[in-house]
């Protein structure tokens, strides 16, 4: 039985949550990790503009010098003259003396990988914006944005348009009749009488325009805790996996291995999942070239009498031949290998 395609939640990140991670932030990069494998898995949908990528891009280093300045001011204070000569004052001083030289050392090694863009920071958000729907800033939103911004309609701040290119973007781009979650430390997009709720104005567009849902956010966590707050996102991330070893397998050893660690996920694919995994292992030579090997022939069996009927007819076509069955009527006992009713036994 296949597993219907659930409708994955669809989430807008402003700039200053991401820029936050460069600065002492309630989120931590645990959450940003979650939040790139779960959009990986097709579990969340996200989208970003080039004008928040961009705005990152600018305000990061400046970012990164405030945080390590702050840091280097965290230092041990010394003691005052009067405990000098008690016993306690030259452990206190040794644990200082060692602070201050730990203190330097991981500050050097910051400043390092902050300069060479090699922080795990740098790596999500590298990871984040290859996974999300990336938007283009566009000339007609552009004049929209500034249409807006005459006009005083919510989201914007003085000197800039920025956040009103953003929403302008998001209503040309979004599909309609989608509900859209945002994450964002900028009040202009919260309500000033209920500041957890988005600004009516935004929620009545949103409705008006994309006939969907608003949901305002301070932090990601946030919107795991509200969204998905008893659901394991393990099944998803190491599914997600398997079918990646499998599709891009680039050895027969990594074939089989690929097999045995996607079959037990099998039964928990959905239609397009299936779909995508006997698109992408019959294009794939290492896997099609062994399909006749057991293991590979009966996962293949697997997807065929599990998946079959909301496979495209192409794929289908192309798994059963894959299978030596092209010439078979389609039916259940080709595919399990078992008997007809009618046969005679040995």
């Amino acid at each position: 039985m296949t597993v219907k395609k659930k409708h994955g939640a669809h989430l807008f990140i402003d700039t200053n949550v991401l820029l936050s991670f460069y600065a002492f932030a309630k989120d931590d990069l645990e959450q940003l990790d979650k939040l790139v494998k779960l959009i990986h898995a097709k579990s969340i949908k996200l989208y970003l503009t080039q004008q928040v990528v961009d705005e990152f891009m600018r305000n990061r280093e400046t970012n990164l010098a405030n945080s390590l300045k702050e840091f280097r001011g965290h230092a041990i204070k010394p003691c005052p003259s009067f405990m000098r000569d008690l016993g306690e004052f030259h452990k206190y001083e040794r644990a200082r003396a060692a602070f201050d030289r730990a203190n330097e050392v991981l500050l050097n090694a910051a400043t390092k990988h902050a300069n060479e863009g090699t922080l795990l920071a740098d790596t999500l958000f590298n990871d984040l914006t290859a996974e999300a729907n990336v938007i283009a800033i566009s000339e007609e939103a552009h004049e929209a944005a500034y249409m807006r911004k005459r006009l005083g309609n919510p989201p914007g701040k003085q000197g800039s348009i920025g956040d009103e290119l953003n929403w302008e973007l998001l209503l040309k781009e979004v599909p309609k009749g989608t509900d859209l979650h945002i994450i964002s430390k900028d009040k202009d997009y919260a309500s000033p009488l209920v500041p957890t709720l988005p600004k009516a104005f935004l929620v009545e567009e949103w409705q008006e325009k994309r006939s969907g849902k608003l949901a305002l956010y301070e932090q990601i966590g946030q919107f795991f805790s509200t969204n998905f707050p008893d659901e394991d996102f393990s099944l998803a991330i190491e599914k997600r996996e398997a079918m990646d070893a499998l599709i891009n397998s680039h050895s027969f050893a990594m074939t089989h291995y690929a097999v045995d660690l996607l079959s037990p996920y099998v039964s928990f694919l959905t239609d397009e999942e299936a779909e995508e995994v006997v698109q992408g292992a019959m294009s794939n030579s290492q896997v099609a070239w062994i399909a006749s090997d057991s293991d590979v022939e009966e996962f293949l069996k697997e997807m065929l009498k599990q998946h079959g009927e909301a496979l495209s007819a192409k794929q289908r076509l192309r798994l059963r031949a894959a299978l030596g069955m092209e010439g078979e009527e389609e039916g259940e006992p080709e595919v399990t290998g078992g008997s007809d009713e009618g046969s005679s036994e040995e």
